[in-house]
């Protein structure tokens, strides 16, 4: 997590994040993320550690999303 976190702190593209809040691994490393992105837009799910199974559709409209804006 603390190398994901350093290359979080120098990237500088487009950010969204797509969040499940019932994820038992990374769901309170929001708080760090947040730190790290603090202007990208967040989309809260109620997904659990896999969201391209739980929440595909979500997670598809944050990729487009992201790739429109470069």
């Amino acid at each position: 997590m603390q190398k994901t976190m350093a290359w979080g702190e120098n990237f500088a593209g487009p950010v969204r994040l797509v969040w499940g809040m019932k994820d038992p691994i990374l769901g309170r490393a929001l708080k760090s993320m947040r730190g790290i992105f603090p202007d990208a837009p967040l989309v809260k799910t109620q997904a659990g550690h896999f969201l391209q199974e739980e929440v595909p559709d979500v997670l598809a409209e944050a990729i487009r999303a992201v790739v429109q804006t470069r």
